[in-house]
């Protein structure tokens, strides 16, 4: 604990001191939607330390590879520290969108309001892989049925889900492709789960039609 709270008063000291610059017409929704707003996630995060990292970006939420949110067990393999559990509901404000040179992006650069320690969440495949949700999508969020609701925090899909669900279940397809034919337009989702094993999530309009593996 005591660790911790040194952490916690140097953070703001280095994540202000890093040569972190707004990213003007890249995603001007992303900006709008996460500058100076209150967010809170849905499911679980940690707070983690990356000691190898150059300064002012070492301190990561909701830590994401290949557009999966990554768990506890699996942090550690990525050089990370865990420093604390993020719960679900915690309120983070959202200050900015952010870059670095040499740290793909953007991230969101946001403020956790429990202790005022500062980090940056990943956010090239979009908040919604986190659930960290503003306090209207929090609203849309509560209308999803409740079973369908237990099945995305499970990271599962089914039949008759949106492309935004499925999103948020599996995060950003490894490949999509178009196949049209007389009459209709079926839209196919490439996932890699495991090493050797793909899935493909057929999409009509919006709405997941079947899979195949």
């Amino acid at each position: 604990m005591r660790k911790f709270r040194r952490i916690a008063l140097f953070l703001p000291f280095l994540l202000s001191s890093c040569a972190a610059v707004a990213r003007p017409a890249f995603d001007s929704d992303l900006y709008s939607a996460y500058k100076d707003t209150e967010i809170a996630p849905v499911r679980e995060g940690y707070l983690v330390y990356y000691p190898d990292r150059p300064r002012g970006t070492a301190y990561e939420c909701f830590s994401q590879r290949g557009g999966r949110l990554l768990t506890a067990a699996e942090l550690p393999a990525t050089g990370g520290e865990i420093l604390r559990k993020i719960e679900p509901g915690e309120k983070l404000l959202a200050k900015e969108v952010v870059y670095f040179d040499k740290l793909p992006g953007p991230w969101v650069k946001a403020v956790l309001q429990k202790d005022q320690a500062e980090c940056l969440i990943p956010a090239a495949s979009g908040l919604k892989l986190h659930l960290l949700l503003t306090a209207a999508e929090a609203a849309e969020w509560e209308k999803i049925p409740e079973d369908t609701r237990r099945r995305l925090l499970a990271r599962e899909i089914q039949v008759g889900m949106s492309r935004a669900q499925v999103l948020i279940a599996w995060g950003e397809p490894y490949k999509q492709v178009e196949s049209k034919s007389p009459g209709a337009t079926t839209e196919i989702w490439v996932y890699q789960r495991g090493e050797k094993r793909l899935v493909y999530l057929n999409f009509e309009g919006d709405t997941l039609a079947s899979w195949t593996e």
